[in-house]
């Protein structure tokens, strides 16, 4: 996959960022939050489940402007953050991921 900014900031459908204590929310916080987090739908992952979750996260985290997927990572992200977000932050990312240039535009007001 072409390389993503997960700097980028989410939005909401008014095209205002997101915020949490005045502060905006990046697509890199909630997918290194998300992957962090043990998945409620499986018993337990295993311990390569979870050395692959903490891979992920670390590369988005430490991967500046240009993080570069495969397919197989962006579906696990994708599975993850499926299990936790909100149909508004899920389908951003999801639009992010799938995108060509990897960015959530806004739209001039």
């Amino acid at each position: 996959m072409e390389p993503k900014n997960f700097n980028t900031t989410l939005v909401d459908f008014d095209n205002n960022d997101l915020l949490e204590n005045g502060v905006p929310i990046t697509i890199k916080k909630i997918c290194v939050n998300v992957l962090s987090l043990d998945n409620p739908q499986v018993k337990q992952l295993t311990p390569v489940q979870k050395i692959e979750q903490f891979e992920l996260a670390r590369l988005i985290h430490n991967g500046g402007d240009a993080v570069s997927l495969t397919i197989d990572q962006a579906k696990l992200l994708k599975d993850c953050l499926g299990v936790y977000c909100s149909p508004l932050v899920y389908g951003q990312i999801c639009e992010f991921l799938e995108s060509s240039n990897g960015a959530v535009t806004k739209e001039k007001k």
